[in-house]
């Protein structure tokens, strides 16, 4: 039985670093030496965890190459100095353990169980060895086109690109708003790549041909709920990750709020959106939220808030996309408009705020407010709101 290290040089000179690290991992067991034996466990862990990393995203396509690089120059040390260690070939005794070559210069020793014989080499033998040494090195390089500036400079360019895309919302790339939610669209030339939105607004996507490296193609979001804020954009593939800016697509379907009273949150109220037939309880933050469907969006909701299954609030409430409106509880509810009018050019020329524990006199006050100002040739608007 034999290690063929040259067959391990072999397979690593036509890019199979995985296969000649497990051949060399399978003939580990065969060798006396515990040095050796545990450079060959740490190489193929090394190789493993590259490998893993690069897969997940951890590390970028040039750290992976580099390290790849570093394992490929110790697996073809490895050999060598297997080779120095027992042979050009190494035989194994019967049990599996190697023949180790005569300590003394010029000697040898003659084993009757396989009948081989093992000499050290002289220094005429030593050139030889490195002229073979420096043809192999140089048949790598003509198979696999790399140079010495791949193994020992800059790394050279992956075979495929990894791509890592990340959502978020308006307040910068640590805005976290969309998970676990959506697709990301990229077009790489004629394959179209769809993968889901995952953690942390996060989308890994492997096995991107060479050929689109340090090129530009168009990324986007395909969601129910958001909608790339620049979505014809393209993007430069440099082995950095790309961040795509994303907003609500019906900005009045989210309706978030915090309730509180004398300054402090309020725990345990229902919310209920009469028209909409849902509901929300305040959380310990008086939080609550309202996803509406696109559909049955309105520029503004009614509210109610209950205690006890009994309404002690009602409000219209106008939603914002990315604020949190705040409603503080008092004794006597009172209701508030805010009205303003613009001209033809666009300026507000007139604007208004009336508040009024009774809703009817408000409505009646817009259908004022509004008949007055078509008459004078502005247009009006009027929001409902508490006075927060």
């Amino acid at each position: 039985m034999k290690i063929l290290t040259k067959e391990i040089r072999d397979l690593i000179s036509k890019g199979d670093l995985d296969e000649a690290i497990d051949l060399l991992n399978e003939n580990a067991s065969k060798i006396d030496s515990s040095k050796i034996q545990n450079t060959i466990t740490l190489l193929s862990a090394r190789n493993a965890k590259n490998r893993h990393n690069m897969n997940v995203g951890i590390i970028s396509n040039a750290e992976f190459q580099l390290e790849n690089n570093r394992i490929t120059n110790s697996t073809i040390d490895i050999t060598y100095e297997i080779e120095e260690r027992y042979g050009e070939i190494v035989y194994t005794n019967p049990d599996g353990t190697v023949i180790n070559a005569p300590a003394d210069e010029g000697s040898a020793t003659e084993e009757s169980t396989v009948g081989l014989k093992f000499t050290k080499m002289k220094w005429w033998q030593g050139v030889l060895a490195f002229g073979v040494i420096i043809g192999i090195i140089s048949g790598i390089f003509a198979i696999t086109g790399y140079s010495m500036k791949d193994f020992f400079g800059e790394p050279a360019p992956p075979k495929n690109l990894q791509l890592t895309v990340y959502v978020h919302g308006p307040n910068g790339k640590q805005d976290i708003v969309l998970e676990n939610e959506g697709q990301i669209i990229a077009d790489i030339g004629n394959d179209r790549r769809d993968p889901m939105v995952g953690e942390d607004g996060k989308t890994n996507m492997g096995e991107i041909p060479r050929d689109f490296i340090n090129k530009s193609i168009p990324i986007t979001l395909k969601s129910d709920n958001y909608v790339a804020v620049n979505p014809d954009s393209s993007y430069l593939l440099d082995g950095k990750p790309v961040y795509i800016e994303i907003k609500p697509n019906c900005p009045n379907c989210r309706i978030v709020g915090i309730i509180k009273k004398e300054n402090a949150y309020v725990n345990g109220l229902t919310v209920r959106l009469p028209n909409q037939d849902l509901t929300a309880v305040t959380d310990e933050n008086g939080r609550f939220e309202f996803n509406i469907p696109a559909n049955k969006s309105s520029s503004d909701y009614a509210l109610s808030i209950l205690e006890d299954n009994k309404i002690i609030w009602d409000a219209f409430i106008t939603p914002h996309p990315s604020k949190s409106s705040e409603i503080v509880l008092k004794d006597q509810q009172e209701y508030c408009i805010f009205c303003s009018a613009k001209d033809s050019y666009g300026r507000i020329v007139n604007a208004k705020k009336a508040c009024n524990p009774d809703k009817l006199y408000l409505k009646n006050y817009i259908s004022g407010f509004s008949r007055a100002s078509k008459e004078g040739g502005r247009v009006a608007k009027c929001v409902w709101n508490n006075p927060f």
